[in-house]
């Protein structure tokens, strides 16, 4: 038997292990301790801030965190699961490789909750596109989204692309999975005496110490070491997986699901029976490998992708695995759950595995010292701004801002025939009945939280919340993939906790429960640290007759600003292109007038009195106002009075704005009820007029579509 190298546990860690069991494990069950001791799955540096800070209840909410995914009620007998993951590490090594997986992994996610997937959204951040290792993380990534999602028949129907320095080696891929639930399955078994079933691809090596791997920072020695911990990718075997197990759900054969993802069948068994208050005996010899004399720790610990582990009970067997045999599905019964608290583990014929329960499930909380940053970001700004003309352009040439179409377009985004709102608008809409809809919305403000990670990660959940209201939804839940640094480095802990902390404060007070999520650590290298990234997953409820989009729509509408203005260009894509980001104020989240604008917005949208809305966010307004006339192809006249300096109020990203386009005949409606401004209107000419104060913008429209089609 090969010797186990431990990988995730400390000096310390190791001493407790030792007492509570009274004994010294040996080296398979050091790996499976291992494992479930990561920072990846045990979540033991963030537990205790998620626990504090965060709310998971609320009256749509079904399941919350804790399972595979959380579920909530859009309507009567209608329930959405959905689910965010990241899949960072690998695709900072083997970026086609490590996100094709990632996207496998969270439709297994949802699939284990008894749903159909309908729906991906994905938020990438990349490096410089000046960098050739960028390119290298945007082809491949961008590759392996489009091969998986499209092979497997689930439509890639939204998301984000951002980009900035902190991520030239550390690329951010944060993947979403929208289903319908038709039956809930739980995750979690507390049946005894239910047989476990593995099917799905033979196990091999590929992927051991994947969790490990996910648990430390990265260097060039680790990126070549681990290249074997980047799990390999089969979306045809993935299709078979939907659909045999969508099959075993509707004749009601599954007790309970888990997806072999992170730390392998180890992870899943514990967690399965773990949580659930019972054990489990596994019979290792029946597990189908794919390559020769491979160790029992590498079977238990291996992450090889499109396996499922389902708990049914006896009478139902011989059904299920008809089911599995009618789609050429491998299989094996590999063990059965039992009423004591213990993971027992057989090979040929030897018990080589006896733990309590607790051991793998139960970590204790780690917790790091926290050191804020003693730089003060928000200093005074002065500069003397060019010509409005020049900024805009370059505003709308930034790849922040920029169509994101020459991504999008690799993507199927309307197999399955659901998505009403294609990818490039505020947010998605997927079509569940003749009337009802989902709208999905991912976002971060990674820009913000640079400077000040407890307002960004505020201004992340506004942002969603706005999209979400800008298409005609309400909003409704919340999943979070939260991405930061080393937590032993004591300022990138103090962000994690800061962001954690505005995540749960913005979610409250927006009344949007958060009923999953993520958390990917370790996001450094030598060259630096990530910004703190927390990407928001929103959901929101539509009714199919009332949906917005955000191009113009008509000649001769009044276009109404809805919302105050502020001097708040801190992280501004203006300041980016100024070569001053990192100077000045953030935007600040006022969760009233958040809440009221939307509140009205929607009652717009409702009455029928818009035509189209589009929020306010990178850029500002000048620019949410230009992304208007471009998509829609009609001439705009703006002509503004502000308090502000021209520049200031064009571009500042204040928060609780939107733009709507308004009928003549309606805008003394829309008036009274948002308290809006009518600040200009569409026109039949070709031409961009933009006027705030003594700052001025007259340009043709194609000019403003050659520099936001540009095509990186």
């Amino acid at each position: 038997m090969r010797e186990y190298i431990v990988r995730n546990l400390t000096d310390d860690e190791k001493s407790k292990i030792i007492k509570k069991l009274g004994r010294n494990p040996n080296d398979v069950e050091w790996a499976m301790i291992d494992v479930m001791w990561s920072e990846h799955v045990s979540y033991k540096s963030s537990r205790s801030f998620i626990r504090r800070f965060l709310r998971s209840s609320g009256r749509h909410v079904v399941v919350g965190p804790g399972q595979d995914a959380g579920i909530i009620r859009i309507a009567d007998d209608i329930y959405i699961a959905f689910k965010i993951e990241s899949h960072n590490h690998p695709s900072a090594v083997d970026p086609y490789g490590g996100s094709s997986t990632g996207i496998g992994g969270i439709v297994r996610d949802i699939l284990s909750m008894g749903a159909q997937p309908i729906a991906l959204l994905d938020s990438l951040h990349f490096g410089d596109l000046d960098k050739r290792r960028t390119w290298f993380h945007i082809l491949g990534v961008v590759k392996g989204i489009s091969d998986y999602g499209n092979r497997i028949g689930v439509p890639t129907v939204g998301g984000e692309t951002k980009f900035s320095s902190c991520y030239n080696e550390n690329p951010l891929v944060n993947v979403a999975c929208i289903g319908i639930v038709n039956r809930i399955v739980p995750s979690v078994l507390n049946k005894p005496d239910s047989a476990l079933v593995l099917y799905g691809n033979r196990t091999g090596r590929d992927g051991i110490h994947g969790v490990s791997f996910a648990s430390e920072t990265l260097d060039e020695e680790s990126i070549e070491e681990d290249r074997s911990a980047v799990q390999i990718g089969d979306p045809l075997t993935e299709k078979l997986l939907i659909d045999a197990s969508l099959e075993i759900f509707s004749r009601g054969l599954a007790c309970a699901l888990k997806d072999l993802g992170g730390g392998g069948l180890t992870c899943a068994v514990s967690e399965m029976v773990g949580k659930g208050g019972i054990g489990a005996v596994i019979e290792l010899d029946r597990v189908p490998l794919r390559e020769e004399n491979m160790s029992p720790y590498e079977i238990l610990i291996s992450e090889s992708q499109e396996r499922m582990l389902l708990a049914t009970s006896y009478d139902n067997l011989e059904e299920v695995i008809s089911i599995l045999n009618k789609y050429d599905i491998q299989w094996a019964v590999i063990g059965r759950s039992i009423p004591e608290r213990k993971i027992i583990v057989k090979y040929k014929g030897k018990k080589i595995v006896d733990l309590p329960v607790e051991i793998l499930v139960n970590v204790p909380i780690q917790r790091h010292p926290t050191k804020p940053r003693t730089k003060d970001f928000s200093k005074d700004l002065k500069f003397e701004p060019p010509s409005l003309e020049e900024s805009l352009v370059k505003v709308l040439r930034n790849p922040n801002v920029s169509s994101k179409e020459w991504i999008y377009e690799q993507y199927d985004y309307e197999v399955q025939t659901r998505t009403v709102i294609k990818p490039g608008a505020d947010a998605t809409v997927l079509k569940i009945t003749s009337e009802v809809g989902v709208a999905a919305t991912l976002d971060s403000c990674a820009d913000y939280a640079s400077i000040d990670p407890y307002e960004g990660a505020k201004g992340a959940v506004a942002e969603a919340y706005r999209n979400i209201t800008a298409v005609g939804g309400e909003p409704l839940a919340i999943v979070d993939n939260i991405n930061a640094g080393d937590p032993n480095n004591p300022i990138s802990y103090w962000e994690f906790r800061e962001t954690v902390r505005g995540l749960g404060n913005a979610a409250r007070a927006f009344s949007v429960p958060v009923v999953g999520g993520n958390v990917s650590l370790y996001n450094e290298s030598p060259s630096g640290k990530i910004w703190p990234t927390l990407v928001v997953c929103m959901l929101g409820k539509v009714n199919i007759r009332h949906i917005m989009t955000p191009s113009l729509k008509k000649t001769n509408s009044i276009l109404v600003l809805v919302g105050d203005t502020y001097n708040e260009l801190g992280g501004s894509e203006y300041l980016k292109i100024l070569g001053l980001h990192g100077y000045g104020s953030v935007p600040r989240v006022r969760y009233k007038k958040e809440k009221t604008n939307s509140k009205n917005v929607l009652r717009c949208i409702r009455k029928g009195m818009v035509l189209s809305v589009h929020d306010v966010s990178d850029g500002g307004i000048i620019t949410a106002v230009a992304e208007m006339a471009i998509m829609g192809k009609k001439g705009i006249e703006v002509a503004i009075r502000s308090n502000l300096r021209g520049d200031i109020f064009a571009f500042s990203e204040s928060h609780a704005r939107y733009i709507l386009e308004v009928p003549e005949e309606h805008v003394e409606d829309v008036l009274k009820i948002t308290g809006g401004i009518a600040i200009g209107k569409t026109s039949s000419s070709s031409s961009f007029y933009f006027e705030v104060n003594d700052f001025c913008v007259d340009l043709p429209i194609r000019r403003l579509e050659e520099a936001y089609a540009i095509r990186w």
